[in-house]
């Protein structure tokens, strides 16, 4: 004899509440935005879904030269003529998910879904920090530590990043009229690098701001006009100096140095919950779900190279 369920009350285990996953979403935006340290700055391009392409292009104005040519009366002059530059940034997407199995209830925001999710979001954060580094290091506006002229010439003994590099590099970025973010230039470095300017008496410590509320991801301190924020992601070339030291680059930049991509209508980071029962003849016994994150179009590029000079200097033991 069949048996016939007369509860109407019960929930379909393969569909997550709206109201649940709209929770996650925000925890997950939450989480990534706050763990992005190299990715927050780039100039954000929005590029059209189902564009057909995997390369986004973009295209920058070129500064116009300043005239000191005398007005002539009744003389019309030669207009300046406006020119743009393309930029070609590929575009990939990225994305990571776990396995949770029949313990972890899908129809609440318990402690396990909560931990799935903020570890998903910062390993995604770090993931397209990643990116995004992979680009800054390959700049081609270069400034070597300690007056040495090439990288294989650093040496651990001597070649320690110092402030004075720093001041070289404002010094770069302002003889190209390059605009500062806020008030400043911004610096990315490591712990190691931060070590070598915070003995500096001219060392800002981030607890010591006046306006502590307009702060950057990992802001550590401020030096000679430039914010730094850390990450334990810094650039580090292995054994690239000379000896085999290891070789740091410190990034500083200002505005319009880079720009990163995401798809337009929805093409942020999201969280994408599989609950129990959703994977059919893969999961027989409804023993497992999934959680996991996805980025599409995304993409990084540096726009400017005259906006970004990277500072490379010899890590100490």
């Amino acid at each position: 004899m069949p048996v016939t369920n007369t509860n109407t009350n019960m929930t379909n285990r393969t569909e997550l509440k709206p109201s649940l996953s709209g929770v996650i979403q925000q925890l997950m935006d939450r989480e990534m935005e706050a763990n992005l340290v190299h990715a927050q700055f780039g100039k954000a391009i929005n590029v059209p879904r189902n564009a057909g392409t995997s390369t986004a292009t973009l295209r920058r104005w070129v500064e116009l030269d300043p005239s000191t040519t005398v007005l002539q009366e009744g003389v019309v002059p030669d207009p300046k003529l406006l020119s743009q530059e393309s930029v070609s940034i590929p575009l990939a997407a990225y994305g990571e998910y776990v396995k949770i199995t029949d313990k972890l209830d899908y129809t609440a925001l318990d402690k396990p879904m909560v931990d799935s999710v903020q570890l998903l979001s910062r390993m995604g954060a770090r993931s397209l920090d990643l990116v995004v580094r992979g680009v800054l290091s390959a700049a081609t506006n270069v400034l070597y530590a300690n007056g040495k002229t090439s990288r294989t010439e650093l040496t651990k003994d001597t070649d320690a990043l110092t402030s004075k590099d720093v001041q070289k590099a404002v010094r770069l970025l302002e003889r190209t009229n390059t605009r500062k973010i806020n008030g400043d230039f911004i610096g990315i470095l490591g712990p190691d690098t931060k070590y070598m300017l915070m003995n500096d008496p001219m060392w800002i410590d981030v607890a010591k701001y006046q306006d502590a509320a307009k702060l950057y991801n990992n802001e550590v301190g401020k030096l000679y006009g430039v914010r730094f924020v850390e990450t334990s992601e810094a650039s580090i070339l292995e054994g690239a100096g000379a000896s085999s030291a290891d070789v740091a680059q410190t990034f500083i930049f200002g505005d319009q140095a880079y720009a990163t991509t995401q798809l337009s209508g929805g093409g942020q980071p999201r969280i994408i919950v599989k609950p129990l029962g959703s994977a059919g003849a893969e999961d027989p016994q409804d023993q497992f779900g999934t959680v996991g994150y996805k980025v599409e179009g995304y993409g990084a590029a540096i726009i400017n190279q005259t906006h970004l000079v990277c500072i490379e200097s010899a890590l100490l033991d």
